[in-house]
């Protein structure tokens, strides 16, 4: 299955403020899904096949070296990386613009660098391999000018075309994420993954990691690193992802991405899918950049006294398509042009006793500590009777899988989104 248009945004003037969903124009919040430039319908399929020799690598020579400079640039791209459609538009530059562009004193040295045979050469790993966009197999949906000409990857080829071969909707990260706000990334990414469809994120941020690990209870999803891969210094959540998904860069191995390559993964995650989701981030064009190169944006509302909730409601006002649930998620593909989709387990909790059920409830509405159920269960009067009686409840939907523990110790509900027990 695969959306029936091969591409999620279109490229044009970046920079400037406009609306969401018009042809490449990235800005202050407007009107989201009006006409974009799309490429040609098609899956995104199995990567191999190539249009030009390409070696057993994978990746013509002229895409390899387009990566090494682009590695090369990093620590003048972290400069640009605070203006999002800067970035963008200098990583849609050709080489010599680029270099033009970013090269100062060493232009002629980065020219004569580019021109020598042995940049574009790279190592590969045993267990990695990697593709350009002059294969056949490309996927269509990154032609944008600002797209990676190459990606490496970890995971396997018959892995990575299963997972791009379904419908795929991103989960774009903020560097900041309440509890609810990684409950219902973890809770909408395992009814989308169990459902049939491709969750692909970041890894930096909390949102991008509270996704995989949803995802990966039922499934595979697909990470965007932003730095190169290195088989032997992957962290925690990219052995998260590995068990059942991919891992991918737009950067040679091992390649340090700095600050701009975790920006930059954002645009793969965006361009990759067939619609995309903002569960929690701040108000303005630093934080909803990359919802914007999304002609399918969905947004999760939350309270409204959260800074948190702030870009959500932006992006809601605007017209994106509220989702509080796993099925309004695949509405939200099938509007993209995806097959329905149908889950392949239960989306709602088991069934509650009646007290559990409020106790869950009381949880989901913001009591996430064990004086603030048992304050809200006895009317304000707390008393050690109270307390015991709450905590009991707490510990039986712990055992039942209905609530969890963050870090912190505060009682968060683990599938806000899905069903309500009864």
């Amino acid at each position: 299955m695969s959306c029936s248009r091969g591409v999620s945004c279109s490229p044009g003037v970046i920079g400037s403020p406009g609306v969401i969903g018009s042809p490449g124009v990235i800005g202050s919040p407007g009107v989201i899904g009006s006409p974009g430039v799309a490429a040609s319908p098609g899956k995104r399929g199995p990567l191999r096949g190539a249009a030009r020799s390409h070696g057993a690598d994978g990746a013509c020579p002229a895409c390899v070296a387009r990566a090494r400079l682009v590695a090369e640039l990093g620590w003048v791209l972290d400069r640009r990386a605070p203006d999002r459609g800067r970035l963008l538009e200098l990583l849609g530059l050709p080489d010599e613009q680029l270099i033009a562009a970013l090269g100062g004193s060493r232009r002629a040295r980065l020219l004569e660098w580019r021109a020598r045979p042995g940049t574009a050469r790279m190592a590969r790993p045993a267990h990695g391999a990697q593709i350009c966009r002059h294969a056949e197999r490309w996927p269509r949906s990154l032609s944008q000018a600002w797209a990676p000409t190459m990606l490496t990857w970890l995971g396997g080829e018959a892995r990575l075309a299963e997972l791009l071969d379904r419908p795929i909707v991103a989960f774009l990260d903020s560097a900041e994420a309440s509890d609810y706000g990684r409950a219902m990334a973890a809770s909408l990414a395992r009814g989308a993954t169990a459902a049939g469809g491709t969750v692909v994120a970041g890894l930096a941020g909390p949102i991008a990691r509270a996704a995989h690990e949803g995802s990966a209870t039922v499934g595979g999803s697909l990470a965007i690193a932003g730095d190169g891969l290195d088989p032997a210094r992957l962290g925690a959540s990219a052995r998260t992802v590995l068990a059942a998904g991919c891992v991918l860069s737009e950067l040679p191995w091992g390649a340090p991405g700095r600050i701009w390559g975790a920006i930059a993964a954002e645009r793969i995650a965006a361009g990759l899918a067939c619609a995309a989701v903002v569960v929690e981030c701040g108000a303005g064009g630093r934080e909803l950049w990359a919802a914007r190169l999304c002609a399918h944006p969905g947004a999760v509302p939350g309270m409204v006294t959260s800074p948190l909730s702030r870009g959500p409601h932006d992006l809601l006002k605007a017209g994106a398509k509220l989702i509080s649930g796993p099925e309004d998620l695949l509405d939200l593909l099938h509007d993209a042009g995806a097959e329905p989709l149908a889950s392949t387990e239960p989306l709602v909790s088991p069934a509650l006793e009646p007290e559990l059920r409020r106790v869950a409830d009381l949880v989901g509405a913001g009591a996430d500590t064990v004086e603030r159920v048992a304050a809200a269960s006895a009317a304000g009067r707390v008393g050690p009777a109270g307390i015991r009686a709450s905590l009991g409840a707490l510990g039986r939907l712990e055992a039942a899988g209905t609530l969890g523990r963050t870090e912190h110790g505060r009682w968060v509900k683990l599938d806000p989104a899905g069903g309500d027990g009864r």
